[in-house]
């Protein structure tokens, strides 16, 4: 069984912190650009984390390091690391099924969101954030059964070939299709041609990696 986690949570496990960033403006920016009676939104654009590492300005000492920078620059031995985990046990095929049917029944059609009331399109529209979430477990439980990433790459690739679904949506699907193709060294599982201008300019905006 997968951990509770919030939907948050789930959504970062599968993209990535930056990802999380990406798909929070796309998801709170769709329901605009899909919903022309939606209210305008602004969104804070994403900043990036950097390490910064103390370097001496000209003519001023050098700053001093932290303890475990001493250590470590002093040549001692690094601190033992925890085991790696062992492999969990294959994903039993009912578990996987019924982890599709729910994504596919979470994720709602372009006219689905348009029905709802204005008020609730002031903001990113529940059933969506549904989705997001859904679409979260899937990927975290993709990483957690790598055997699943065959079966993974076909779920994507008709997820993102939904023309009822939200750009946003289609967008985050393609974009786990790009990355599982890259891990299995499969690269014709990912077309870029097959998607419309933009659900492949969303799906540029979310950083790669598995």
């Amino acid at each position: 069984m997968t951990p509770h986690m919030t939907p948050q949570a789930k959504v970062l496990a599968g993209l990535g912190a930056t990802a999380l960033i990406v798909v929070a403006v796309l998801l709170s920016t769709q329901s605009n650009t899909e919903n022309p009676g939606a209210a305008p939104q602004t969104t804070a654009s994403p900043v990036a984390e950097v390490e910064v590492n103390p370097v001496a300005a000209p003519g001023l000492p050098a700053p001093s390091l932290s303890g475990a920078q001493a250590v470590q620059a002093a040549g001692a031995p690094a601190l033992p690391t925890s085991p790696p985990l062992p492999p969990l046990p294959p994903l039993d095929e009912k578990q996987w099924t019924a982890q599709v049917e729910r994504v596919e029944k979470a994720i709602p059609t372009i006219q689905q969101v348009r029905a709802l009331p204005a008020e609730a399109l002031h903001e990113t529209p529940a059933p969506v954030r549904e989705a997001a979430e859904q679409l979260g477990e899937m990927s975290e439980l993709l990483h957690q059964h790598p055997e699943k990433l065959e079966e993974g790459a076909n779920f994507y690739r008709k997820c993102a070939a939904q023309t009822e679904y939200m750009g946003s949506i289609r967008a985050l699907c393609a974009a786990n299709l790009r990355n599982i193709s890259v891990v299995l060294k499969k690269p014709e599982l990912f077309q870029e041609s097959e998607y419309p201008s933009n659900v492949k300019s969303l799906t540029d905006k979310i950083p790669s990696g598995w």
